[in-house]
Protein backbone atom coordinates (compact mmCIF):
# COMPACT_ATOMS: atom_id res chain seq x y z
CA UNK A 1 0.00 0.00 0.00
CA UNK A 2 3.00 2.34 0.74
CA UNK A 3 4.30 1.94 -2.40
CA UNK A 4 1.33 2.18 -3.94
CA UNK A 5 0.69 5.67 -2.64
CA UNK A 6 4.20 6.73 -3.06
CA UNK A 7 3.83 6.36 -6.75
CA UNK A 8 0.54 8.25 -6.81
CA UNK A 9 2.56 10.88 -5.28
CA UNK A 10 5.26 10.54 -7.78
CA UNK A 11 2.73 10.81 -10.24
CA UNK A 12 0.84 13.62 -8.76
CA UNK A 13 4.32 15.52 -8.59
CA UNK A 14 4.70 14.63 -12.31
CA UNK A 15 1.50 16.05 -13.29
CA UNK A 16 1.63 19.32 -11.18
CA UNK A 17 4.76 19.84 -13.02
CA UNK A 18 3.82 19.37 -16.74
CA UNK A 19 0.58 20.07 -16.98
CA UNK A 20 0.84 24.35 -16.31
CA UNK A 21 3.57 24.28 -18.43
CA UNK A 22 1.69 22.87 -21.17
CA UNK A 23 -2.10 25.05 -20.26
CA UNK A 24 0.51 28.25 -20.00
CA UNK A 25 1.98 27.12 -24.06
CA UNK A 26 -1.49 27.12 -25.51
CA UNK A 27 -2.35 30.16 -23.71
CA UNK A 28 0.61 32.06 -25.32
CA UNK A 29 -0.04 30.27 -28.60
CA UNK A 30 0.63 33.58 -31.34
CA UNK A 31 -3.20 33.59 -33.08
CA UNK A 32 -3.33 36.96 -34.94
CA UNK A 33 -1.47 39.63 -35.95
CA UNK A 34 -2.44 43.23 -35.66
CA UNK A 35 -1.35 46.10 -37.51
CA UNK A 36 -1.75 49.79 -36.51
CA UNK A 37 -2.16 52.16 -40.08
CA UNK A 38 -2.35 55.50 -40.09
CA UNK A 39 -2.57 57.92 -43.03
CA UNK A 40 -1.16 61.27 -41.83
CA UNK A 41 -1.71 63.54 -45.56
CA UNK A 42 -4.76 65.47 -45.80
CA UNK A 43 -7.29 66.59 -43.69
CA UNK A 44 -8.10 70.02 -42.64
CA UNK A 45 -5.26 72.22 -41.42
CA UNK A 46 -3.41 69.04 -41.88
CA UNK A 47 -4.15 66.53 -39.10
CA UNK A 48 -4.46 63.79 -41.29
CA UNK A 49 -7.25 61.25 -42.99
CA UNK A 50 -7.82 58.16 -40.49
CA UNK A 51 -6.21 55.74 -38.09
CA UNK A 52 -7.28 52.25 -37.64
CA UNK A 53 -6.32 48.70 -36.99
CA UNK A 54 -6.12 45.30 -38.76
CA UNK A 55 -6.26 41.63 -37.44
CA UNK A 56 -5.25 38.84 -39.17
CA UNK A 57 -5.57 35.02 -38.08
CA UNK A 58 -2.74 33.51 -38.49
CA UNK A 59 -3.82 30.20 -36.39
CA UNK A 60 -5.35 26.92 -37.40
CA UNK A 61 -9.22 28.27 -36.04
CA UNK A 62 -11.16 30.66 -35.58
CA UNK A 63 -10.95 34.07 -34.06
CA UNK A 64 -13.02 36.70 -32.80
CA UNK A 65 -12.65 40.02 -33.18
CA UNK A 66 -15.51 42.28 -31.22
CA UNK A 67 -17.89 39.53 -32.28
CA UNK A 68 -16.94 39.14 -35.46
CA UNK A 69 -15.64 35.43 -36.59
CA UNK A 70 -12.27 35.79 -38.40
CA UNK A 71 -11.42 32.22 -40.39
CA UNK A 72 -7.42 31.11 -40.67
CA UNK A 73 -5.77 33.04 -43.28
CA UNK A 74 -8.39 35.78 -43.03
CA UNK A 75 -8.40 39.61 -41.49
CA UNK A 76 -10.76 42.33 -40.46
CA UNK A 77 -10.40 46.27 -40.58
CA UNK A 78 -11.23 47.94 -37.00
CA UNK A 79 -12.08 51.88 -36.65
CA UNK A 80 -13.47 54.70 -35.27
CA UNK A 81 -15.57 57.28 -37.66
CA UNK A 82 -17.68 60.69 -36.45
CA UNK A 83 -18.95 61.27 -39.59
CA UNK A 84 -21.06 58.32 -40.87
CA UNK A 85 -24.35 57.89 -41.87
CA UNK A 86 -24.83 54.79 -39.36
CA UNK A 87 -23.56 57.01 -36.23
CA UNK A 88 -20.75 57.45 -34.59
CA UNK A 89 -18.27 54.50 -32.98
CA UNK A 90 -16.76 51.89 -34.64
CA UNK A 91 -17.07 50.18 -38.17
CA UNK A 92 -15.99 46.76 -39.26
CA UNK A 93 -14.22 46.75 -42.92
CA UNK A 94 -14.80 49.92 -43.63
CA UNK A 95 -11.38 51.28 -44.16
CA UNK A 96 -10.91 47.66 -46.31
CA UNK A 97 -13.79 48.39 -48.43
CA UNK A 98 -12.07 52.19 -49.00
CA UNK A 99 -8.67 50.70 -50.05
CA UNK A 100 -10.53 47.96 -51.96
CA UNK A 101 -13.19 49.89 -54.04
CA UNK A 102 -10.77 53.19 -54.34
CA UNK A 103 -7.74 55.29 -53.38
CA UNK A 104 -8.22 54.62 -49.99
CA UNK A 105 -5.65 55.70 -47.21
CA UNK A 106 -3.77 55.67 -49.98
CA UNK A 107 -0.61 57.09 -47.84
CA UNK A 108 -0.86 54.88 -44.93
CA UNK A 109 1.77 53.70 -42.75
CA UNK A 110 2.00 51.04 -40.09
CA UNK A 111 3.42 48.51 -38.02
CA UNK A 112 2.31 45.14 -36.68
CA UNK A 113 2.33 42.84 -33.59
CA UNK A 114 1.49 38.89 -32.97
CA UNK A 115 -0.97 38.71 -30.70
CA UNK A 116 -1.61 35.23 -27.88
CA UNK A 117 -5.01 34.76 -27.20
CA UNK A 118 -4.92 36.37 -24.24
CA UNK A 119 -3.87 39.86 -25.54
CA UNK A 120 -6.56 39.80 -28.39
CA UNK A 121 -8.75 39.58 -25.30
CA UNK A 122 -7.43 42.56 -23.72
CA UNK A 123 -7.50 44.28 -27.03
CA UNK A 124 -11.32 42.98 -28.06
CA UNK A 125 -11.83 44.90 -24.16
CA UNK A 126 -10.27 47.87 -24.87
CA UNK A 127 -11.62 48.49 -28.22
CA UNK A 128 -15.10 47.37 -26.63
CA UNK A 129 -14.99 50.00 -23.85
CA UNK A 130 -14.25 52.58 -26.55
CA UNK A 131 -16.62 52.70 -29.07
CA UNK A 132 -17.10 56.21 -29.37
CA UNK A 133 -16.15 59.19 -31.44
CA UNK A 134 -15.23 62.94 -30.18
CA UNK A 135 -13.07 65.18 -31.14
CA UNK A 136 -10.26 64.39 -28.85
CA UNK A 137 -10.93 60.70 -28.50
CA UNK A 138 -10.88 59.89 -32.31
CA UNK A 139 -9.67 57.40 -34.65
CA UNK A 140 -6.35 58.05 -33.90
CA UNK A 141 -6.97 58.05 -30.11
CA UNK A 142 -8.44 54.54 -30.57
CA UNK A 143 -6.10 52.84 -32.16
CA UNK A 144 -3.74 53.96 -30.17
CA UNK A 145 -5.76 52.81 -26.89
CA UNK A 146 -5.52 49.12 -28.45
CA UNK A 147 -2.49 49.49 -29.75
CA UNK A 148 -0.80 50.36 -26.30
CA UNK A 149 -2.74 47.37 -24.18
CA UNK A 150 -0.55 44.95 -25.65
CA UNK A 151 2.43 46.11 -27.70
CA UNK A 152 6.19 45.91 -26.13
CA UNK A 153 7.15 48.59 -24.44
CA UNK A 154 9.72 50.32 -27.16
CA UNK A 155 6.98 50.24 -29.63
CA UNK A 156 4.25 52.20 -27.65
CA UNK A 157 2.86 55.24 -30.04
CA UNK A 158 1.35 58.80 -29.07
CA UNK A 159 -1.42 60.27 -31.27
CA UNK A 160 -0.56 63.83 -30.00
CA UNK A 161 -2.01 65.76 -27.02
CA UNK A 162 -4.73 66.86 -29.94
CA UNK A 163 -4.66 63.21 -31.73
CA UNK A 164 -4.34 63.33 -35.28
CA UNK A 165 -4.07 61.01 -37.95
CA UNK A 166 -0.63 62.91 -38.62
CA UNK A 167 0.61 63.00 -35.63
CA UNK A 168 0.09 59.10 -35.10
CA UNK A 169 2.02 58.86 -38.60
CA UNK A 170 5.03 60.35 -37.74
CA UNK A 171 5.36 58.28 -34.75
CA UNK A 172 4.87 55.39 -36.43
CA UNK A 173 7.86 55.80 -38.87
CA UNK A 174 10.16 56.66 -35.92
CA UNK A 175 9.60 52.96 -35.21
CA UNK A 176 12.53 50.51 -37.04
CA UNK A 177 10.63 48.60 -39.47
CA UNK A 178 7.58 50.24 -40.48
CA UNK A 179 5.70 49.56 -43.45
CA UNK A 180 4.19 51.89 -46.35
CA UNK A 181 0.74 50.96 -48.20
CA UNK A 182 0.57 47.31 -46.64
CA UNK A 183 -2.37 45.21 -47.79
CA UNK A 184 -5.23 44.06 -46.35
CA UNK A 185 -6.18 42.30 -49.05
CA UNK A 186 -7.07 39.31 -46.85
CA UNK A 187 -10.29 41.22 -45.13
CA UNK A 188 -13.40 39.91 -45.89
CA UNK A 189 -14.93 42.99 -48.36
CA UNK A 190 -14.16 42.01 -52.09
CA UNK A 191 -17.43 42.77 -53.55
CA UNK A 192 -19.44 41.90 -50.37
CA UNK A 193 -20.40 45.34 -49.12
CA UNK A 194 -22.32 43.22 -46.39
CA UNK A 195 -18.94 42.68 -44.73
CA UNK A 196 -19.02 46.13 -43.71
CA UNK A 197 -20.96 47.03 -40.64
CA UNK A 198 -21.66 48.97 -37.88
CA UNK A 199 -20.42 47.87 -34.38
CA UNK A 200 -22.96 48.80 -31.54
CA UNK A 201 -22.64 49.44 -28.31
CA UNK A 202 -24.73 46.13 -26.96
CA UNK A 203 -22.04 43.89 -28.51
CA UNK A 204 -23.99 43.39 -32.59
CA UNK A 205 -22.59 44.45 -35.48
CA UNK A 206 -24.69 45.40 -38.42
CA UNK A 207 -25.30 46.00 -42.02
CA UNK A 208 -24.25 49.52 -42.87
CA UNK A 209 -26.08 51.76 -45.22
CA UNK A 210 -25.06 52.87 -48.85
CA UNK A 211 -24.86 56.43 -47.31
CA UNK A 212 -22.02 55.49 -44.94
CA UNK A 213 -20.14 53.52 -47.86
CA UNK A 214 -20.18 56.18 -50.02
CA UNK A 215 -17.23 58.52 -50.58
CA UNK A 216 -14.98 55.63 -47.92
CA UNK A 217 -12.71 55.13 -51.28
CA UNK A 218 -11.46 58.72 -51.20
CA UNK A 219 -7.94 59.06 -49.31
CA UNK A 220 -8.04 63.05 -49.28
CA UNK A 221 -11.21 63.14 -47.48
CA UNK A 222 -10.96 65.86 -44.83
CA UNK A 223 -10.09 64.27 -40.95
CA UNK A 224 -13.66 66.18 -39.95
CA UNK A 225 -15.70 66.09 -42.66
CA UNK A 226 -14.97 62.25 -43.88
CA UNK A 227 -11.76 60.78 -43.01
CA UNK A 228 -12.27 59.80 -38.94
Amino acid sequence: MKKVLRLLAILAAVLLCVLPGNLAKASEEEVAEMTIFSDGSGGTLGVGTHSFLYFENISGHNITVLGNVVAPGRGITVGTFGNKADGFGIYIDLEAYGIEHGDGYANRVSVTIRLTQSKLTQVNSTMESNNKWLLTKNCAWFATQAWNKVCPSNMKLSPGVIPTPATLSKNIKKISGYATKKSVSKAYVGNDTSAVKRHKTNGTNVSVSNATLNGSGNSSSSFFSSGS
